[in-house]
């Protein structure tokens, strides 16, 4: 069996599992896109990782490492010449073994995003801390408004001294 490795990325990641097991799945490939690799171009056929999947193959996660495959057998990919000249390999059946979330994509059109995930003691003490920047941000908008009520009062105040002084 070769191996070959693609510098790839994932298009959607999720973290699940659990503080003692964590998990990213989603999806580590798209069917619409074309790599340029240097010598030749390629692209995945849409049920390539079919095989893969069914039996439930153990596939690891890296960072900035590859997009790993071995071609499953000699129907596993085809290739042609493109109207420019360059061949053109399409992966019909491949065993993926690993992927990865890279800086620099083989395949353009794939992405990741980062979600935000956060235990939920953390969360509370985040939103506790939320609620309580709001608070204070409250009480400083009611000071001010009443020392500008206060401010109106002492003037109506001087107002009228002034009124029953000279009248």
């Amino acid at each position: 069996m070769n191996r070959e490795l693609r510098t790839f990325v994932a298009s959607e990641l999720r973290a699940t599992g659990s503080d003692k097991q964590p998990r990213i799945t989603g999806y580590a490939a798209t069917f619409s896109g074309i790599a340029d690799l240097g010598g030749f171009k390629e692209k995945i056929a849409p049920g390539a990782f079919t095989r893969t999947l069914a039996d439930n193959d153990e596939v690891v996660m890296l960072v900035d490492r590859s997009f790993g495959f071995s071609v499953d057998g000699p129907d596993g990919e085809t290739w042609e010449q493109m109207p420019d000249g360059t061949a053109l390999r399409t992966l019909v059946s491949v065993r993926l073994f690993d992927t990865s979330v890279v800086t620099y994509p083989a395949y353009s059109n794939t992405s990741a995003q980062a979600r935000n995930v956060v235990a939920p003691h953390v969360e509370a003490r985040m939103a506790a801390l939320n609620q309580e920047a709001e608070t204070q941000t409250r009480r400083v908008k009611a000071q001010l408004l009443l020392d500008q009520i206060a401010a109106e009062e002492d003037a109506k105040t001087l107002r009228l001294r002034y009124e029953n002084l000279f009248n």
